[in-house]
C-alpha cells in the first residue's frame, strides 16, 4: 500500500518546485489555448463587435462617410438627406443573424487558410456581404438598388501573399497543444508526488492554497493588464471606431483569462476552508 504524507523532506522540496515552475506555465497556456486555440477566434470577436450598439452605430457612421467620398453627385445628396436612416439602417444590419452568419462564413474561409493551408479557401468572396448591404440601403432610398449592377464586378480578397503560400498556423498550435497534453501528467506526477512526500494533509492544503492564489492573481493581472494596454492603445486611434473596437477585441481573447482566473479563486474556497476548519478544531481541543 502507497503511504501519504511520509515527511520526505527532499522530495517534498523537488516535487514543490517543479509544481510552482509547472503550474503557472499551465495556468497560462490553458488560458492561451482558449482563447486562440478553440474554435475560430476571429468568429468571437466578430459577435462581440455585432453584439456592441456602440460599435454597430459608428461603424455605419464610418461606411457612410467612405460611401459619401466615393459616391456621385446623386448618392451624395441621398445620404446628406437621410444620413441618420441610412446610419440605422447599417446598425441594424450589423446586428443581424443572417449578415453576421455570412461575416463568419468569410471568417471561417480566412481561418481555413490561414491556420490549416486550405488553398481553396485561398480568396473570399465578399460579394454576400455587400450584397446585404446594397438591399439594407435599398430599402432607405430606391436609388441604391443601382449599386447592384456593379457586384459582379467585385472581385475575390486574395488572401495568399506573393509566393501564395500559406503560413499554416495550425503547426504551431498543434505543437502548443502538444506542449500542454506533456506538462498535464507532468503535474499529476509532481502533485502526487509532493502529496506522498508532504509533511502532513495540512502542509499539502496550504501549498494548494498557494498554488491557486498564485493562478488567480497571475491570471487576472494578466488579462487586467492587456485589457489597460488595449484601452491605452485605442485612446491613440485617430478613427472613433478604433477606439470603440479595439477594447472590445482585447476583452474577447482575454476572457478565457478571467474565467479561469476565477475558476482557480474559487477553487481556492476548498483548501481554504479546509485549513480553517481544521484549525478551528485545533484551537478547540485546545492545542
Amino acid at each position: 500500500m502507497i503511504k501519504m504524507f511520509a515527511a520526505q523532506r527532499g522530495q517534498a522540496i523537488a516535487c514543490a518546485t517543479l509544481l510552482s515552475v509547472v503550474a503557472p506555465i499551465l495556468f497560462i497556456g490553458v488560458a492561451g489555448w482558449l482563447s486562440v486555440g478553440v474554435g475560430n477566434p476571429a468568429n468571437r470577436v466578430i459577435h462581440a463587435l455585432s453584439d456592441s450598439e456602440r460599435f454597430r452605430d459608428e461603424a455605419a457612421r464610418f461606411f457612410v462617410e467612405k460611401l459619401s467620398e466615393d459616391s456621385g453627385t446623386d448618392a451624395t445628396a441621398v445620404l446628406d438627406s437621410k444620413g441618420e436612416a441610412v446610419n440605422q439602417a447599417l446598425s441594424d444590419l450589423l446586428g443581424d443573424e443572417a449578415f453576421v452568419r455570412e461575416l463568419d462564413t468569410m471568417s471561417d474561409s480566412a481561418y481555413e487558410w490561414f491556420v490549416n493551408g486550405d488553398k481553396q479557401a485561398a480568396s473570399i468572396s465578399i460579394r454576400p456581404a455587400v450584397g446585404q448591404m446594397v438591399d439594407t440601403l435599398s430599402t432607405v432610398d430606391p436609388l441604391f438598388t443601382e449599386l447592384r449592377s456593379g457586384l459582379n464586378d467585385i472581385e475575390d480578397v486574395s488572401l495568399a501573399g506573393d509566393d501564395g503560400t500559406s503560413p499554416r498556423l495550425g503547426r504551431y498550435l498543434s505543437t502548443f497543444s502538444l506542449g500542454l497534453l506533456v506538462l498535464l501528467p507532468v503535474m499529476a506526477s509532481a502533485a502526487f508526488g509532493y502529496v506522498r512526500s508532504a509533511k502532513s494533509p495540512r502542509a499539502a492544503l496550504k501549498f494548494a492554497a498557494s498554488l491557486l492564489a498564485v493562478g488567480s492573481v497571475l491570471l487576472l493581472g494578466l488579462w487586467f493588464a492587456a485589457n489597460r494596454v488595449a484601452e491605452s492603445v485605442a485612446t491613440s486611434q485617430d478613427e472613433v471606431i478604433g477606439r470603440i473596437a479595439l477594447p472590445i477585441v482585447a476583452s474577447t481573447l482575454t476572457a478565457p483569462f478571467r474565467w479561469l482566473g476565477i475558476v482557480c479563486l474559487v477553487a481556492l474556497i476548498v483548501p481554504t476552508a479546509l485549513l480553517l476548519s481544521g484549525r478551528s478544531r485545533r484551537v478547540s481541543a485546545g492545542y
